[in-house]
């Protein structure tokens, strides 16, 4: 099979399990209910991020922070992802796509944010799709 066929069929059997885990932090001008509702709208773009690295790496798990800052015009002026173990390209593909956010306005000045979240490979036979479950269904 090609890496391309292998890949698909990994993504037939398996998704990402990609959540935002404890509360986000900010320190500046911008209100945690906006940067929460801009970042959530991206959670489709972070978890192709992670099914990318997933279907080369099925076993990889792991937990990670994103910090950024948000200047006055909305744009993201810097944007880190921590640890540095993660894999380069999910690092780079979360830093671009971060990178790319647009945060409301902000008069007084910038905003420092950190974004905690965690990862893993989770089986289709095996959803949970409960309300309120731990984990997010692709299909929701």
């Amino acid at each position: 099979r090609s890496r391309r066929q292998r890949q698909m069929c990994i993504r037939d059997r398996f998704y990402a399990a990609f959540r935002f885990s404890t509360p986000l932090t900010t320190e500046g001008p911008l209100e945690q209910t906006a940067v929460r509702r801009v970042i959530r709208a991206r959670t489709v773009a972070y978890r192709r991020c992670v099914e990318y690295v997933l279907a080369r790496d099925p076993s990889l798990t792991g937990a990670a922070t994103i910090s950024l800052t948000v200047g006055g015009d909305g744009r993201v002026e810097a944007a880190t992802i921590a640890p540095d173990t993660l894999p380069e390209a999910l690092s780079s593909c979360m830093t671009k796509t971060t990178m790319r956010l647009r945060f409301p306005l902000s008069d007084a000045g910038s905003t420092d944010v950190r974004v905690p979240f965690v990862f893993r490979m989770q089986t289709r036979r095996k959803l949970d799709t409960a309300p309120g479950s731990r984990w997010e269904s692709p299909l929701r």
